[in-house]
């Protein structure tokens, strides 16, 4: 609830009952970026160049929580809005992200390092039952990037992703995706997590990326 982000979704408030923990958020205008690329009906469409900037939104949200020593945990297209009208992008659903102090230690073992969505998550979080961390969300991060750009799954069954990670093998969305303008993107599935770029590295790296007019897009420059 401390967040404040223009790329995040702020928490307003959040109580429980016996059996809920009941979260706030604002209200975004807009949908969610799995709606945005798999619905027909979905009220807000985005072009090519503002899948740039989505990507590059969602990649200062991670920086900017990264730097409050918070991890999100479920990164993935259905945890991401896109507003109607500005096509800003804002990272929501904190319920993982906060599970550590809202359940209690013991609890947060049995369920909070497993936390997340299967296809997205990172091979030592999946596979090993380690907790999670700025580097397991960069491979989560990395994963919804490429489905922006693929419109495919990092996996589509979970054979596959079980198969692939035993044997140490990318997402096989990536099979559908061109590094060129963005070769870092590649490192965020590294199988050993410190080889990872972290969120600041992908931020500098996407504001280069050719197509991106940060002074048109947003008045001004970093």
């Amino acid at each position: 609830m401390e967040l404040h982000h223009p790329n995040i979704v702020k928490l307003m408030a959040a109580t429980r009952t016996d059996r809920h923990i009941l979260l706030a958020n604002e209200y975004i205008h807009g949908d969610n970026l799995e709606k945005i690329l798999y619905g027909p009906t979905s009220k807000v469409q985005i072009s090519e160049e503002d899948k740039l900037y989505v990507g590059l939104e969602l990649m200062q949200a991670l920086q900017y929580i990264h730097s409050k020593n918070i991890i999100h945990q479920d990164i993935k297209p259905a945890n991401i809005l896109v507003e109607a009208r500005t096509k800003k992008t804002l990272l929501t659903d904190w319920g993982l992200a906060n599970i550590r102090i809202t359940i209690c230690p013991d609890m947060y073992e049995k369920i909070g390092q497993l936390g997340g969505t299967v296809y997205y998550m990172a091979p030592e979080c999946l596979m090993q039952g380690k907790p999670a961390s700025r580097k397991s969300d960069m491979w989560s991060g990395g994963a919804t990037v490429v489905e922006l750009f693929t419109k495919a799954m990092p996996w589509t069954t979970r054979t596959e992703i079980f198969h692939d990670m035993n044997l140490q093998r990318p997402p096989r969305s990536l099979a559908s995706m061109h590094f060129k303008q963005l070769p870092l993107l590649k490192s965020c599935f590294s199988y050993e997590p410190r080889n990872r770029p972290s969120a600041t590295d992908m931020v500098v790296a996407m504001k280069n990326v050719k197509g991106m007019n940060l002074q048109k897009r947003y008045g001004f420059a970093w």
